[in-house]
């Protein structure tokens, strides 16, 4: 009796082959999966510092004890976000703060007036007050006092643009954010023309 010739199998293995590769190799979890993991992952992730989904909890830090920082003579970054109890007159004494470079007030309810209190604030660098609904055309108008002011981040304040006639001394102002300012008018700004320095501007509004 003659041999019956075996079946070929080679065919349905690359069959298989091609069918886990159209799934993306799920049989060992292969780089399809890994894909859509990095994908997911970086949509929960989220992208701001705070994480996303995360709730803001303010702080109950209210300024009352900086009159006791005189001693911090080597300070150069300071971040009092989401504060909301802070007040102008009690951060004046930031202005004992002889090396502070950069000022992050994000998230107070402060409009302004506290740099009525800090004239020649020479070391200050950089200041940022993001969603500050508080500050004032008044109040901002005192930024006249930071000299050597480089970077500026305003937004969600309260102001038309009227400050920006006294901001002539900043003339080492490179950066000016002041976004979300939905009062900002275009009469103001010409103003801005002083600010000879000044390398990169942003009066964006924002998505309600």
């Amino acid at each position: 009796m003659e041999e019956k010739p075996e079946k070929p199998v080679s065919g349905k293995i690359e069959k298989k082959k091609e069918k886990e590769e159209d799934l993306g190799g799920l049989g060992d979890v292969g780089p399809g999966m890994a894909g859509l993991a990095d994908i997911f992952g970086s949509l929960f992730s989220g992208g701001d510092e705070a994480g996303s989904g995360q709730k803001v909890i303010p702080s109950k830090v209210t300024g009352k004890s900086f009159t006791h920082w005189s001693e911090l003579t080597y300070l150069k970054e300071l971040k009092l976000k989401h504060c909301p109890k802070l007040s102008d007159k009690d951060l004046k004494a930031l202005a004992n703060l002889t090396n502070l470079e950069v000022l992050d007030l994000s998230g107070s309810n402060i409009t302004g007036n506290v740099f009525k209190y800090t004239k020649d604030f020479t070391s200050v660098r950089e200041v940022i007050m993001l969603n500050c609904p508080r500050l004032s055309d008044k109040g901002l108008k005192h930024l006249n006092h930071l000299p050597n002011l480089e970077v500026l981040k305003i937004s969600g304040a309260d102001i038309t643009g009227v400050c920006f006639k006294d901001w002539k001394s900043l003339k080492y102002l490179r950066e000016l954010s002041i976004t979300g300012c939905p009062r900002l008018i275009d009469k103001n700004l010409r103003y801005l023309n002083e600010l000879k320095s000044l390398e990169k501007l942003d009066l964006s509004g924002v998505i309600g």
